[in-house]
């Protein structure tokens, strides 16, 4: 996309459980509780003290939550880190309560930069516990629904549910939501 000129990279930084595995096992800090992954706190993610990020972002996930105040004040830092190299983020409507937003091309390592030390973290916890809301979550129970199947509460137990059951996920959540 361009705007005034400029081109546009729209961002989606979606954190699914296998990058969550991933930030955790990298960071030398997988939690090792039999919990599930929503009753642990952060969700299983330990922010590892060397970690490059703000105080702010850091004192947000102190308490083990993120809320929907602590995930909009963390985005605007972000957003603010961006603005002071001369940079503006565009937003779009949020799906799910997940910001959706475009960064300028040209802001590059910055972008990644603002992301690591303003919002990394917190976007990170904020779409883990976003989840089993997601419309991901909803066409498997649909899915599950229509062939008799009682959906049980989370994504993750859905899924399972789908692969016991031979179902297709991907073709599920095509069929129920096909433009994505």
């Amino acid at each position: 996309m361009s705007l005034g000129g400029a081109s546009v990279v729209w961002v989606k930084r979606v954190v699914v459980p296998v990058m969550l595995a991933a930030i955790m096992t990298l960071a030398g800090c997988a939690n090792s509780t039999a919990l599930p992954r929503s009753e642990q706190p952060l969700w299983g993610i330990t922010v590892p003290q060397n970690a490059p990020i703000s105080s702010a972002q850091r004192g947000v996930l102190a308490d083990g939550t993120v809320t929907n105040d602590e995930y909009q004040a963390s985005f605007r830092r972000f957003s603010a880190c961006l603005a002071k190299g001369g940079f503006v983020v565009m937003e779009n409507d949020a799906v799910n309560e997940v910001i959706q937003y475009g960064v300028p091309a040209a802001a590059g390592k910055l972008n990644d930069s603002c992301y690591t030390k303003e919002f990394q973290w917190v976007d990170g916890v904020w779409q883990a516990s976003r989840e089993d809301t997601s419309n991901q979550a909803k066409s498997y129970g649909v899915c599950l629904t229509e062939k008799g199947i009682t959906p049980k509460k989370t994504e993750e137990a859905r899924y399972e549910q789908l692969q016991q059951a031979h179902i297709d996920a991907a073709k599920c959540y095509k069929r129920i939501y096909p433009q994505g």
